[in-house]
C-alpha cells in the first residue's frame, strides 16, 4: 500500500506532537529518554540546520531533523546530526533521502551522523561506526570519599579559579576525542552556567596545584521511565599529561559524593564505549552499570552525488 506523504517544515506549534512521536521511539527503544521539549525547540530553531515533519492523512507520522546540533548526540566539527522518529517505516525511506540531500548541502560537514538503540536497525546506506553507552550508577550505597594528598578537588562556586581557565583545561581534556570534538568556547561555558540551573555541579582537580581535569553535571529529570531525578555527568575529561594517574576517579566519585548529598539515589552518564582513554572501566569501578546501548551509524556525504 502507497502512503502518501507531505514534508513540511517543523514549527513550534508541531512540538506536542513530535514529543509523543519521541516517547514513543523511546519504548521502542530507539532512545534512552525522551529528549526535552526545551531539546526539541533548540533543535528546531538551529539556524545550521533543517527540520521537517511528515503528514499523513492530516497527522504527524514523522519527524527528521538535520543540523549542526541533534536530540541526543554531542555537536562534531565533522559531521551533521540526524534525528529521524516515524510511527511508519513506510517513511523511512524518504526521511532519509531528505535528510542526505539536506546534509549534502550544509558548509564543512563530512559525513551524516545519528545515534540509535543498539537494537534498532540502522538508516539505509549508513555504516555502524561507534557505540556509545548509557551507565547508571546506585547512590544508596554507601561510597568511600576520595581523599589524596597530592590532589585537590575545587568547586566553582569559589570562583578561585577563572573561566578561561576552565575552558581550557576542557578543551584541552578533549582535543583528541573521537568524532570532530567542538571545542568549548567562553560563551558556550557562560551560557551552560546561566541555563543549568541552581543545582549544578563544576569540579576541577588539581594536582599539586596543577590544573589536571573537570567534571561537570547537574540534577536531570530525564523522561527515561523512571520517575525520580538523577545526578547527569555531562563532562568528564582529564588533560592529557595527568591521565593514568586516577584524576577521573577522583573527580566521579567527589561527584557522586555530592549528588549524593542533594538526597539523590541515582546518577547516569553517556560514555564512549571505543574510548582510549578506557573510560567505562573507570567509570565501574565507580560502581556504574551499563543499562543502555546506542549504535553510531554514519555515511559520507558525497556518497549521494
Amino acid at each position: 500500500m502507497t502512503v502518501t506523504m507531505m514534508l513540511e517544515p517543523a514549527l513550534a506549534e508541531d512540538l506536542s506532537e513530535i514529543h509523543a512521536l519521541l516517547s514513543a521511539a523511546r519504548e521502542r527503544g530507539q532512545f534512552d529518554t525522551t529528549p526535552s521539549m526545551e531539546r526539541l525547540a533548540a533543535v528546531l530553531g538551529q539556524q545550521a540546520g533543517d527540520a521537517r515533519v511528515a503528514r499523513v492523512a492530516g497527522r504527524i507520522a514523522g519527524f527528521v531533523a538535520v543540523g549542526a546540533m541533534g536530540l541526543v548526540a554531542p555537536p562534531s566539527t565533522q559531521a551533521a546530526l540526524l534525528d529521524i522518529v516515524t510511527d511508519d517505516e513506510q517513511l523511512q525511506a524518504p526521511l532519509v533521502d531528505w535528510a542526505i540531500a539536506t546534509a549534502e548541502r550544509l558548509p564543512s560537514f563530512r559525513s551524516l551522523r545519528t545515534l540509535r538503540g543498539r537494537g534498532v536497525a540502522g538508516p539505509a546506506h549508513f555504516s555502524k561506526v561507534r557505540e556509545i553507552w548509557r551507565m547508571d550508577c546506585d547512590l544508596t550505597m554507601p561510597r568511600p570519599t576520595p581523599s589524596r594528598g597530592d590532589v585537590d578537588v575545587v568547586d566553582y562556586s569559589t570562583r578561585t579559579i577563572t573561566d578561561d581557565a576552565w575552558v581550557q583545561v576542557i578543551n584541552e581534556s578533549f582535543a583528541e576525542h573521537w568524532g570532530g570534538y567542538l571545542p568549548w568556547t567562553l560563551e558556550r561555558w557562560r551560557e551552560r552556567l546561566a541555563s543549568r540551573g541552581p543545582v549544578g555541579l563544576e569540579l576541577m582537580a588539581r594536582q599539586h596545584s596543577e590544573p589536571a581535569g573537570v567534571i561537570l553535571g547537574h540534577v536531570s529529570e530525564r523522561d527515561d521511565g523512571r520517575s525520580s531525578p538523577a545526578g547527569f555527568i555531562e563532562v568528564v575529561g582529564t588533560r592529557p599529561s595527568h591521565r593514568r594517574r586516577g584524576i577521573a576517579e577522583v573527580l566521579v566519585r567527589s561527584a557522586l559524593d555530592r549528588f549524593s548529598q542533594q538526597g539523590l539515589h541515582r546518577a547516569l552518564l553517556m560514555v564512549d564505549a571505543g574510548s582510549s582513554t578506557r573510560a567505562a572501566e573507570v567509570y565501574t569501578r565507580c560502581g556504574f552499570e551499563r543499562t543502555f546501548r546506542y549504535a553510531v551509524w554514519e555515511v559520507p556525504l558525497q556518497r549521494a552525488r
